[in-house]
C-alpha cells in the first residue's frame, strides 16, 4: 500500500497511469483526471465537464460563477449594461455588487426616482413621481418651478378645494322665461316648462311665452311722507324715491321672477303719497 502525490502544472492534457507489480502479476491503472481552474471566487463544479481530452481520460470541470461573472472560469465580467437598463442617453458603468451597474445623472430638466439616471422624469410637479398636489377636480398647471391649480369648468375654489357652483343662481342663465334652470354635477340645465302637444321635441316657436300681462301695484311704505313734490314726476323728491324704493321693490321681487322677464317702473304717488303706484 502506497500514496501518490502528483501536482499539474498547468491544464495542458495529460494521461497519469499507475503500474502495479509483484511476484505473481502486474496491474496496469489509467486514472481520470478532473481539473479545475476558477477565477474571480468561482466554486468548481464536479458535476459538469466542459472539456475533454485523451479518450476521457483528461477532464476540465465547470465553475459556479459569483454574482457579476461568467464565463467557463468565470474571468468575463457580466455586461448589465448591455440591457441599456439606464434612461434613455445616461451613460451606464458597470461595477460590482452588489450594484451591478451604475447610471450617471438624469438629464437637465429631469428628476430621478429610486437609483439616479435609471428612470428619469419629467421635472413637472404636476405629473410622477411627485403625489398630484391638486384637488381631484382641479387642472395642475406647471409653472418651471412651482404649479397652479385651477379648478375645472363648473366648479369653483382655490384649486385645493372645489366645490360646485350653482349656475341657476344666475337667472339669465337660460336663454328664456320658458326654461327652466336644472342646477347638475359641474354643470346645469335648462328644462322647458311648455312642451307643445303636438310637437313634444320642441319648445315653442317664439322667444317667449306669447302675450304680456300689465299688472299695476299699489302700496304703501312705511317711511314715506305725503308731499306735494310727489305729485311732480320731476321733482328731485320723486327720483329720489323712484331710484330707492323702486330698487328694494325689485330686490323683493326678483326671487319670484326667476328665469322670467319684466319691467318694474315707478308710476306715481297719487294725491302725494304715501301710497306708492308701480306698473
Amino acid at each position: 500500500m502506497g500514496l501518490l502525490s502528483w501536482t499539474p502544472r498547468d491544464l495542458k492534457p495529460v494521461k497519469l497511469t499507475v503500474r502495479v507489480n509483484d511476484h505473481m502479476s502486474g496491474s496496469i491503472l489509467t486514472l481520470t483526471i478532473q481539473m479545475c481552474s476558477c477565477m474571480n471566487g468561482g466554486a468548481c463544479d464536479y458535476s459538469t465537464v466542459t472539456q475533454v481530452s485523451l479518450k476521457g481520460t483528461f477532464q476540465i470541470v465547470g465553475c459556479l460563477c459569483p454574482e457579476g461573472f461568467s464565463g467557463p472560469k468565470c474571468s468575463d465580467y457580466l455586461d448589465y449594461c448591455k440591457g441599456q437598463p439606464c434612461f434613455p442617453g445616461v451613460n451606464c458603468t458597470n461595477v460590482l455588487s452588489p450594484q451591478l451597474f451604475q447610471c450617471d445623472r438624469c438629464p437637465t430638466e429631469t428628476v430621478a426616482n429610486g437609483k439616479e439616471g435609471h428612470k428619469c422624469f419629467l421635472n413637472d410637479k404636476c405629473l410622477p413621481p411627485f403625489p398630484f398636489p391638486c384637488h381631484k377636480l382641479a387642472e395642475c398647471i406647471d409653472t418651471g418651478d412651482n404649479y397652479t391649480c385651477q379648478c375645472y369648468p363648473g366648479f369653483t375654489g382655490d384649486g385645493k378645494d372645489c366645490t360646485d357652483v350653482n349656475e341657476c343662481n344666475d337667472k339669465f342663465i337660460c336663454t328664456s322665461a320658458k326654461y327652466e334652470c336644472i342646477n347638475t354635477y359641474g354643470s346645469f340645465q335648462c328644462s322647458c316648462r311648455y312642451h307643445s302637444v303636438d310637437r313634444p321635441e320642441t319648445c315653442g316657436e317664439l322667444g317667449n311665452p306669447p302675450g304680456w300681462n300689465v299688472f299695476i301695484c299699489t302700496l304703501q311704505w312705511k317711511n314715506v311722507n305725503k308731499s306735494f313734490a310727489l305729485t311732480n314726476s320731476n321733482s328731485d323728491l320723486f327720483m329720489k324715491y323712484d331710484k330707492e324704493y323702486t330698487t328694494k321693490l325689485n330686490s323683493a321681487l326678483v326671487f319670484g321672477f326667476q328665469n322670467k322677464f319684466y319691467n318694474l317702473s315707478l308710476k306715481s304717488f297719487p294725491n302725494g303719497g304715501p301710497s306708492t303706484e308701480y306698473r
